[in-house]
């Protein structure tokens, strides 16, 4: 698994190849969800949750607008809670 720092909202090759997780959790959310999230929610992370609330989807736009937005809140999460969040790559 590999980490990046911010990710390249531009970068069409992102799509679905990577994670929000957190610096501590030592489980690979590809390979170990059910584990990750286990982790996540035990230590009050709420990741998931954190990344809904923070990216503006709708049904009304398109798959390419909505995974914009969603890269928009990873990197604004990564920059809200600098040394808590990382991106896991596949």
């Amino acid at each position: 698994m590999d980490t990046v720092d911010i990710i390249d909202t531009h970068d069409p090759l992102i799509q679905g190849e990577y994670m929000l997780t957190t610096v501590d959790n030592p489980y690979d959310p590809f390979k170990d969800y059910e584990s990750w999230l286990a982790f996540d929610e035990q230590n009050n992370y709420n990741t998931n949750g954190l990344l809904a609330r923070m990216a503006v989807t709708s049904n009304e736009l398109t798959d390419e607008e909505n995974e914009l937005a969603i890269n928009h809140a990873v990197n604004d999460i990564l920059n809200l809670f600098p040394g808590l969040y990382r991106i896991a790559r596949k």
